[in-house]
């Protein structure tokens, strides 16, 4: 399934885990990487079938709340999946990936100055910018509030922002764009 889902080959990914999950219906690795792969393809209903045999099995499980709200957002179902990301930052209160996720779900459920005021503690909390996690971090936490700040007319804000991301990732097209 590794192989083919390396090779972009989705479909026979997903029937060598259909496979594997007959031999072993409680393979957490197999039924998450599925579940993953259907999101992908579209598949949200089987995708949601295997998270929550996954959660059935380990409740607490962060890669399969993470991706139950990932699916959740994709649904324009931003209370739950901002819920599950709130269950996820009480385990891990300063995790920063967790913490953009949900300012960007915010951005998506049209609360875009609560969105602002969390990527502004995120980025408050940067200190390592040579650190490539933490500039990723940053460049994506400094677009994301350009947007918002865009939402709510604060356009000069929103320059400041995107040109600080663009110092950062000098070929990313959507700031560019912006």
């Amino acid at each position: 399934a590794r192989t083919y889902e390396s090779k972009n080959e989705i479909k026979l990914a997903i029937k060598d885990l259909d496979q594997a999950l007959q031999i072993n219906g409680n393979d957490l690795s197999a039924l998450l990487t599925r579940a993953r792969l259907n999101a992908a393809d579209g598949n949200d209903d089987q995708a949601a079938a295997d998270i929550e045999k996954a959660l059935e099995i380990d409740p607490d499980r962060p890669q399969a709340i993470y991706l139950r709200a990932v699916i959740a957002a994709s649904k324009q179902k931003f209370g739950s999946a901002i819920s599950d990301i709130q269950v996820l930052l009480q385990d891990d209160p300063t995790n920063s990936g967790y913490r953009l996720q949900l300012a960007l779900f915010y951005v998506g459920d049209k609360r875009p100055r609560k969105a602002i005021d969390l990527l502004t503690s995120i980025l408050d909390g940067i200190t390592d910018e040579t650190d490539e996690d933490q500039k990723q971090i940053k460049a994506s936490a400094l677009q994301a509030r350009g947007d918002a700040l865009l939402s709510v007319g604060k356009h000069a804000e929103a320059l400041e922002d995107y040109e600080q991301a663009i110092k950062l990732e000098p070929e990313d097209t959507q700031v560019l764009n912006n």
